[in-house]
């Protein structure tokens, strides 16, 4: 029989209906002749354990679950593609690892990770776009100026804009715009006749509501010193907005830009505001860049009200 004594008060509910398990069965095989010996907790603590199949610790000999099961955990990060567009979207990704895989015809996509940028580069071996002989307006490339991507009626075209110069030497107020265009950014056709007349220089240009905005350096005065704007319905026919964007005196450094601003870059913000970039120079000062912004693209003011560069270069040793 038990000897209650043997029963520590920290014994569980769970140990209990064992303990009343195995007295059963000890009286059914055994029959009550008080011989039997006394049941230790240890005994008790041995029909404890897990008692499910699907744990990693299930035991087949335990008579109660005791609380004990252990699973498999799974990890808290699963890598896959996450973007509902992709051919190979994974709704149970939880990072994305950049393996989408997009059809041909798309080509346009918002919040485009690096990766996937990455994936998309073609190895060209070829020339992309040739010069001409040397009796062409394009004899030489001088400067490419940027790349944009424009929809129309539901088709992108990918154009790029340019520096290029006639003959075997570069001459600064013989310097004009050259065009080409691109079904797929791979193959392209240039476009062999000038599109402005005017010598011009490091081309950069935006596309805003169906309109081209092309700023560039103004070659034809010398010495040259500001920045001239011009815009198109078609990239191919242009009107003459004049001059900008002019040289500054005085800021610091001192007249940092008071021989000439040029390399405009161009963007406009949501709230409509365009900003501009532009290389400044002026005495020993050669290369800073400041800053310009506009409401209209054709009127601009410096961001600095003291003139002073954003960048400033550095030194030799810098």
């Amino acid at each position: 029989m038990v000897d209650a004594g043997r029963f520590e008060p920290s014994t569980t509910l769970s140990q209990a209906l064992i303990l009343m398990i195995i007295l059963v069965s000890s009286t059914f095989l055994a029959g009550c002749t008080g011989d039997e010996e006394s049941i230790s907790q240890e005994t008790v603590d041995e029909g404890l354990g897990c008692t499910y199949s699907d744990a990693i610790n299930d035991n087949s000999s335990s008579i109660v679950d005791g609380g004990s099961c252990e699973y498999q955990q799974l990890s808290d990060t699963i890598l896959g593609c996450m973007y509902s567009d992709a051919l190979n979207f994974n709704p149970l990704a939880t990072e994305d690892n950049g393996s989408c895989k997009y059809s041909e015809a798309q080509v346009e996509r918002e919040n485009t990770g690096i990766m996937e940028i990455y994936n998309q580069i073609l190895l060209c071996s070829d020339t992309m776009i040739s010069n001409s002989t040397i009796n062409d307006f394009d004899t030489n490339f001088r400067e490419i100026g940027n790349v944009i991507v424009v929809e129309k009626n539901g088709t992108l075209t990918y154009e790029v804009f340019y520096t290029v110069y006639s003959g075997d030497k570069y001459v600064g107020n013989q310097t004009y715009i050259g065009y080409s265009y691109s079904s797929n950014g791979v193959d392209w056709t240039k476009h062999d006749e000038l599109i402005i007349n005017r010598p011009l220089e490091d081309p950069y240009v935006i596309y805003e509501n169906g309109v081209y905005h092309l700023f560039a350096e103004d070659k034809l005065d010398l010495p040259f010193r500001n920045i001239r704007k011009y815009h198109s319905q078609d990239g191919l026919n242009w009107t003459d907005d004049g001059d900008v964007f002019d040289t500054k005196s005085g800021g610091a450094p001192n007249d940092w830009e008071n021989e000439d601003v040029s390399s405009p870059v161009v963007w406009i913000e949501e709230n409509e505001t365009w900003y501009m970039l532009y290389e400044g120079r002026g005495g020993v000062h050669r290369g800073n860049i400041g800053l310009a912004y506009s409401n209209d693209g054709y009127n601009w003011s410096r961001i600095n009200e003291n003139n002073t560069p954003i960048f400033t270069n550095g030194s030799i040793f810098s």
